[in-house]
């Protein structure tokens, strides 16, 4: 019996009921598909669906990075990417094992997405007191 393709391992899950925004932008950026896919974790079940796609399929682990290409929101958590996958991991467990609330990973995904923002000088932004941004708008080019 053969090991399943990478295509055939995504088509199943992309049928599957663990899917959402975000990883399914990883999915059709990594299956090279056109289209606009740049939803990035907006939460930490948003961030466990990432993480257990990766886990599906671990030849995409090693290029997480390539989504950046895909605005500051994913720029700057991929940048926190391990850091955003141990905190959820000892927080609540990937398939939320150990709990149901993960407030320091919120936080900390919050504080990664502005850090993108920041970072990238073609955006006009606010950020609350706690650092997480309120709003972006796109400076005209």
């Amino acid at each position: 019996m053969s090991e399943k393709t990478i295509e055939k391992r995504a088509l199943e899950w992309l049928f599957s009921r663990d899917t959402g925004a975000s990883s399914k932008a990883i999915c059709a950026h990594m299956l090279g598909t056109s289209g606009q896919f740049s939803s990035y974790p907006s939460d930490p079940s948003d961030l466990g669906r990432c993480i257990r796609l990766l886990e599906l399929i671990p030849e995409w682990k090693s290029r997480i990075q390539e989504m950046a290409v895909h605005g500051p929101g994913w720029a700057g958590q991929v940048k926190q990417w391990d850091s955003l996958v141990d905190s959820m991991a000892d927080e609540v467990g990937i398939n939320w094992g150990k709990g149901d609330r993960a407030p320091i990973t919120y936080n900390a995904m919050k504080l990664a997405q502005a850090a993108g923002y920041r970072e990238n000088p073609d955006w006009t932004c606010r950020f609350d007191k706690n650092g997480h941004l309120c709003s972006a708008q796109r400076k005209a080019q």
